[in-house]
């Protein structure tokens, strides 16, 4: 589980380098929302929805890839108990 936050963020960024940053920044959400629905199911709305509309890419990928390392850490806890 604790690649995932690093292929994720990996993910976006190459389509930010494909697409160009005004396209990719656009086109990533649905992928960042299907990632975060997978992997981060209990992030709070207000997370999620700054993560979606969020224009700047690293504020973007700073906070998907604290978003999903929250949940793998969340994971990894409740797997040990």
């Amino acid at each position: 589980m604790w690649e995932i936050p690093d292929i994720a963020t990996e993910h976006y960024r190459m389509m930010l380098e494909f697409y160009g940053e005004a396209v990719a920044v656009r086109h990533a959400r649905k992928h960042l929302g299907w990632y975060l629905d997978r992997f981060a199911p209990d992030i709070a709305p207000q997370e999620k929805a700054a993560i979606m509309t969020a224009r700047e890419p690293d504020d973007v990928a700073a906070r998907f890839y604290g978003a999903l390392m929250a949940a793998a850490s969340d994971t990894q806890t409740r797997e040990a108990a």
